[in-house]
């Protein structure tokens, strides 16, 4: 099952000048988002033909863009047409392409030296769309090319109604099946900051926030300065959020691929 849809595109509030549509507490979201430029900026560097798969409203490949003076070929692929036209907007002339289920064939610059995906494979829960995903990554990234996922884990699986929850392990144990090789993982974990989201955050969506479901709760507690405040204060104390040589834990991991096809 695809959980992902175009409703991401019609929910949303501005912070700080920018437009979001994450039901992460803003503050964490930032935070977060910082660390995996950090990580990712050294690939970046090293390639000279980049795909952002599930690119959305092209945060990235914007940011990426100006950073590298416009020195790289950039393409970006995303499930929503909404999304889509936002990233063109902000990135005249930039590659961009509709697709749900992998890169498609008719991409002119293709094969890529990188691929990455941000926080998609956890609204995907359907192997026969996963395996059409990963094959085309695999033939779509050059032999020795990186392939880099950052995805929500957890020390065991499940299941919930609008996401999948899996393990370090169960992507390491899914991605090698196409022809990848594991290089390193990150583990981004802050763990005071969990305590906030899994008790107080809930209790405030309940009784502050409006809407009709939990998603628009937790849109709606965004754009309210407590709930900001809050989230800031457990973030003050999870001063060391990068964990190395973690193999299982809560949080979200930055994996390194290598494409081993030849």
């Amino acid at each position: 099952m695809l959980f992902r849809s175009n409703q991401r595109a019609k929910l949303g509030f501005r912070y700080k000048g920018e437009w979001h549509y994450t039901i992460t507490p803003i503050p964490l979201y930032i935070k977060r988002r910082r660390l995996l430029l950090d990580l990712l900026k050294p690939f970046i560097h090293d390639a000279n033909n980049i795909c952002d798969f599930g690119c959305g409203d092209g945060y990235y490949l914007s940011h990426f863009n100006k950073l590298t003076l416009g020195q790289k070929e950039f393409t970006g692929i995303d499930i929503s047409e909404e999304m889509i036209a936002i990233a063109s907007y902000k990135i005249p002339g930039l590659n961009l392409f509709k697709a749900a289920n992998g890169i498609p064939d008719n991409i002119a610059n293709a094969p890529f030296n990188l691929i990455y995906s941000i926080a998609v494979f956890a609204h995907i829960d359907d192997d026969s769309l996963l395996n059409s995903i990963f094959e085309s990554f695999k033939h779509n990234l050059l032999p020795g090319g990186k392939l880099i996922i950052f995805e929500q884990v957890a020390p065991v699986s499940y299941r919930g109604k609008s996401f999948i929850r899996r393990t370090i392990k169960d992507y390491e144990d899914l991605i090698i099946k196409y022809g990848f090789k594991v290089q390193n993982h990150t583990l981004i974990s802050f763990d005071c900051h969990r305590y906030f989201e899994r008790y107080l955050a809930k209790i405030y969506y309940k009784y502050f926030c409006k809407g009709n479901s939990d998603h628009e709760k937790r849109i709606h507690a965004n754009s309210q300065i407590l709930f900001r405040l809050m989230s800031m204060f457990f973030l003050m104390f999870d001063t060391n959020p990068l964990k190395q040589h973690i193999n299982s834990g809560w949080g979200n991991v930055f994996m390194v691929f290598e494409n081993q096809t030849s």
